[in-house]
């Protein structure tokens, strides 16, 4: 019969202590951090995630590890203090503003909880629509809107060319939808892009 074990971590832990040797990076530090965390030991997590910010203070990763360690001892101001300056990051994830909401509420802070409240549900339906965007390229790659999608992000990193290619194919079909004919025009005009939050994902 086989026996069952559970996983022995501490090798997940000191394979990546060595590595970290050689190439200190703050992403390193990260991952060490979890794999202490898996283990169970809080105390050289913390230090792992620490460890980062030194190498890189803006790393997100590490400030949520932290904060979300402020959280589970209690400490909501401490938590705050690591997430702060990430409030005005425009990819914030709706996971760091959940955070942000339970560490707010926690302080007693319930305007600020309740305002985080809110951007955590649109942030959340944002990533949803943008899953479903994924979803649909994957699925149906070369329909009529994932032709839309292609040229939308070709025009984003200023490849003009391959977009004006795809434009070709975009009118043999349609250009009514409003979010189609402001892509057509920008690509066009060089001008600023319609949101991708515009695209009408009723038709996926």
């Amino acid at each position: 019969a086989y026996e069952i074990r559970p996983r022995d971590w501490s090798s997940d832990v000191c394979s990546s202590d060595l590595s970290i040797k050689t190439t200190p990076y703050a992403y390193a530090y990260v991952n060490l951090g979890n794999a202490y965390d898996l283990a169970g030991d809080k105390e050289r997590a913390v230090a792992a995630w620490k460890r980062a910010l030194q190498i890189d203070k803006n790393s997100g990763d590490a400030r949520q590890a932290l904060a979300s360690a402020s959280l589970a001892e209690g400490k909501p101001q401490e938590g705050l203090e690591w997430l702060k300056g990430m409030e005005q990051r425009t990819d914030l994830q709706s996971s760091t503003a959940y955070l942000f909401q339970q560490l707010y509420y926690m302080s007693g802070n319930e305007d600020q909880g309740a305002a985080w409240r809110d951007r955590v549900e649109k942030l959340r339906e944002v990533e949803e629509r943008r899953q479903i965007i994924e979803q649909f390229l994957v699925r149906s790659p070369r329909s009529y809107w994932a032709t839309v999608i292609r040229a939308h992000r070709y025009a984003t990193t200023q490849n003009w060319r391959q977009a004006e290619d795809l434009l070709a194919e975009i009118r043999q079909i349609d250009t009514t939808d409003p979010f189609v004919s402001d892509l057509v025009a920008a690509i066009e005009s060089r001008g600023p892009l319609p949101s991708v939050e515009r695209i009408p994902v009723k038709h996926f």
